[in-house]
């Protein structure tokens, strides 16, 4: 998993290496969430200058981009560009440090009715090189399912949140989430959450899958 702390050097190899994570990053990322000020972080020991972040920096998005092509998910920021796309849809993408990175999504339709696509990978999510499909499963969500659902996400759990926090460990997984709904794509991580609205929401679309994971982190 990159290091936050350690981002300028990484940064740096980026560019060396050809600087193509911002033309990946800009077919799967919104141009807010990858702006050079698009958050305020304190200083480290809140007594200096703060700085000023992106949301994902040009590492990250490069390490997700290179995740999400090799399960074969599409890009949900040029789905939000799509008029006639469903009516929402959200992703949840856990790249787990030490196990094989999983990604939930799921599609409401026009209809009303709901569909599931869920993708694990061998290797580890937090490794530079993706692992090859290891399960996979696609399948209607049933009514009550689908209703269950729907009161979940229509509660809002993510809304108000930043798209990521400005303290950043060197193991653990990143839980991501995105949706988009009525045209509009919103992004939040986090890290190896134990609890709060981005840990429930994981685990209820684990629970969907069927799919026994341990451990949870």
């Amino acid at each position: 998993m990159p290091n936050r702390s350690a981002l300028p050097l990484i940064g740096l190899f980026a560019l060396v290496t050809g600087g193509q994570a911002a033309s990946r990053a800009s077919d799967y990322l919104s141009p807010g969430d990858l702006a050079p000020a698009a958050m305020s972080c304190p200083s480290p020991g809140g007594d200096g200058p703060g700085t000023n972040r992106p949301v994902v920096t040009s590492v990250e998005a490069d390490w997700f981009f290179t995740q999400w092509q090799a399960a074969g998910e599409p890009s949900l920021y040029q789905l939000s560009k799509q008029q006639d796309g469903p009516r929402r849809v959200v992703r949840f993408t856990w790249l787990r440090s030490f196990h094989g990175a999983i990604f939930i999504r799921v599609t409401e339709q026009r209809d009303g009715t709901w569909l599931l696509s869920a993708r694990e990978l061998t290797g580890t999510g937090g490794g530079r090189r993706p692992g090859l499909s290891a399960q996979r499963l696609d399948r209607p969500l049933t009514t009550a399912e689908s209703a269950a659902l729907s009161t979940v996400l229509n509660g809002g759990p993510l809304n108000g949140m930043a798209g990521a926090e400005c303290a950043h460990g060197l193991d653990g997984a990143e839980w991501m989430f995105e949706t988009v709904e009525n045209g509009a794509y919103k992004f939040v991580t986090r890290q190896s959450p134990d609890s709060g609205p981005v840990h429930d929401l994981g685990l209820t679309f684990v629970g969907l899958t069927g799919w026994y994971i341990e451990p949870v982190y």
